[in-house]
């Protein structure tokens, strides 16, 4: 039993012992990089640009994405490296597989960590829900135009007046429906940078690039299986 142990741990030893640390690290930051440009073209919007609305900061988002894209990397050498008779084929559709299912469940835990817990953070554009249907009624004031005690004393009945008068709507989309073209209408149809609408029912999913007719976990199991084909082309192990 010693024996069968011992065998096996010199066996592992000398598989690690072809990995090129270098190579596999380089490989998975190429592929986070080429992936990023390949979800632009598959799913109309980049996955940094997604991943950066959740996190509230794109910077961030790049980081974060090269450092998971250079952990994915030496997962594949290793991988290949310990069990080198599954081939590099078939590893790049296991790991393909395993990530999709990792970020499935990763993702939605982030976006609620990010929001507080109740989708209200930064990285949230519908936290208010700026694309609500309804306004404010003409005459019927909001509270946070009420004018305050010390306003009433020193100003009087006028100040208090004209703000009641005031109507503000409740949707501040309201005015810019018939704009989409405008950066600043998150409630346009296909507003830019990205195309996405984020406000509408399925507006995460992108902007009607190839992936937009595929359910969510398809086109991430495509994404992911194109960094690990991108990863295995690049990757090269010690001889």
């Amino acid at each position: 039993m010693e024996g069968t142990t011992h065998e096996t741990s010199s066996v592992q030893s000398a598989g690690l012992e072809k990995v090129d640390w270098g190579w596999a690290i380089l490989a998975g930051i190429i592929g986070a990089v080429l992936m990023h440009l390949w979800t632009m073209f598959f799913m109309g919007m980049g996955i940094v640009n997604a991943l950066g609305g959740t996190l509230g900061s794109l910077a961030v988002a790049w980081v974060l994405h090269l450092m998971i894209g250079a952990f994915y990397g030496v997962v594949f050498a290793i991988a290949l490296a310990l069990w080198p008779q599954v081939t590099k084929w078939g590893w790049l559709v296991i790991l393909g597989a395993v990530s999709t299912v990792v970020a499935l469940v990763a993702i939605p835990i982030l976006a609620g960590m990010m929001s507080g817990g109740g989708g209200g953070g930064a990285g949230n554009p519908c936290a208010a829900n700026p694309c609500g249907t309804a306004v404010v009624e003409p005459g019927e004031a909001l509270a946070l135009n009420q004018p305050t005690a010390i306003e009433r004393a020193l100003l009087g009945t006028e100040v208090a007046s004209a703000q009641e008068e005031e109507t503000p709507a409740g949707n501040p989309c309201a005015d810019q429906q018939d704009s989409p073209e405008a950066d600043y209408n998150p409630c346009a149809e296909a507003g830019p940078p990205t195309g996405a609408n984020p406000c509408a029912p399925g507006g995460g999913k992108g902007g009607g690039g190839p992936a937009s007719s595929l359910p969510g976990w398809m086109t991430s199991l495509i994404n992911h299986i194109f960094f690990f084909l991108v990863v295995a082309l690049i990757y090269r192990p010690k001889p």
